[in-house]
């Protein structure tokens, strides 16, 4: 699903993915943020929470640059880290 493709309904989201579960989302906002969710059930709109305990969000995030480097150490590299 995309929403350059698709476009930005919801309703369009849930009929597309209606029948696929497991189902990992991963969404980017127009700030450059990366999250998620991975869900075990169909995705749906319901007037209560539904799901199992396996079921997690989940954030990308650019770790910090180290401070310092130890003379004579191979350069360190920024690295995206999952929390």
């Amino acid at each position: 699903y995309s929403t350059q493709r698709h476009g930005i309904s919801i309703n369009t989201l849930y009929r597309n993915v209606r029948n696929d579960a497991p189902l990992l989302l991963v969404l980017r906002d127009n700030f450059g943020s990366v999250f998620g969710a991975f869900v075990t059930d169909s995705i749906r709109m319901d007037k209560s929470y539904y799901g199992h305990g396996d079921m997690f969000l989940f954030t990308f995030y650019e770790a910090p640059a180290p401070m310092e480097s130890r003379a004579g150490a191979e350069p360190r590299l920024r690295h995206v880290a999952c929390r």
